[in-house]
């Protein structure tokens, strides 16, 4: 009994192990949906690159970011860039647009060279400061949008879930942390449940196995010794279920909270409309999208 109740304060206790700490984030709630893969919606027409660097300053991340963004693109057109390929860049870029290496977006830029032509937009960026080894440094994550990109307007993020969120998160507990990218707290809500659940269903099989032990017994003492083994699976039982309980409801509430990754805000969401006309009639409209 001691041991199953260690066993559920030792899995409760991994709800309070923080991740990571991160001095800075360029946006509040955590990394853009693009820097994990998710580009934006017109990606088949548009030839994205994401672009990382890791540096001890920002600027410094932003310029190791377009040097990486140079090699690539010439690795592209079949081109050996050498340093001072990618120092001309940096020269022309700055030269284009001087605040290039300030700014998370630009307009379209073109390099022409003898037997190629670099053409690139930055369309959006995410940096993060933070601590190694007592070492502060910036890790960027860039995106571009290469050749010729039209004039575009900036993407845009909400960290609000629709509530399907909730509802999938009452179906499969953590459902909601992995859609939310928190999978590590994802993962412990769905092994908790799981832990949870199938531990009261070994005590309920045990509780069973001592009753009909008690039943078939002949002797008073075995019949009490058996009655105790079973009190004891029917309280782990009920302990197991109360368990279980508590963390689907924890894991319902942390659905609901505004707490999650960022992902683009053209989504359409359920909505709820009130309406009315003249004659003081209401209507009630429902709008969803899975």
């Amino acid at each position: 009994m001691k041991f199953a109740i260690f066993q559920f304060l030792f899995i409760l206790g991994f709800f309070s192990v923080s991740a990571q700490k991160v001095l800075e984030k360029s946006y509040p709630t955590g990394r853009l949906p693009w820097t994990q893969g998710v580009l934006p919606s017109n990606s088949s027409s548009v030839d994205y690159r994401v672009i990382y660097a890791e540096e001890s300053s920002l600027t410094l991340a932003r310029d190791e970011a377009l040097a990486i963004l140079v090699t690539d693109l010439g690795k592209d057109e079949g081109v050996t860039v050498s340093d001072q390929t990618i120092q001309t860049v940096k020269e022309t870029v700055s030269s284009d647009s001087p605040d290039f290496f300030k700014r998370s977006v630009s307009r379209n830029l073109k390099v022409t060279f003898d037997d190629y032509e670099l053409s690139f937009a930055k369309v959006d960026e995410y940096f993060e400061r933070i601590v190694v080894n007592g070492v502060s440094k910036y890790r960027i994550w860039q995106l571009f949008a290469i050749n010729g990109y039209p004039e575009y307007q900036s993407l845009q993020y909400t960290s609000k879930y629709p509530a399907s969120t909730i509802i999938k998160s009452a179906i499969v507990p953590g459902w909601a942390q992995f859609e939310k990218k928190q999978s590590g707290k994802g993962l412990l809500f769905l092994a908790a449940t799981g832990a949870s659940v199938g531990l009261s269903l070994k005590a309920n099989n045990d509780y069973n196995y001592y009753v009909n032990r008690r039943d078939e017994a002949s002797g008073l003492d075995l019949k009490k010794e058996y009655q105790k083994q079973a009190d004891n699976s029917l309280s782990l039982r009920n302990l197991s279920l109360a368990a279980a309980a508590g963390i689907w409801i924890f894991n319902i509430i942390d659905a609901a909270s505004p707490n999650g990754a960022p992902r683009y805000a053209s989504s359409e969401d359920l909505k709820f409309n009130f309406t009315s006309n003249d004659n003081e009639r209401f209507a009630f409209n429902l709008t969803y999208k899975f």
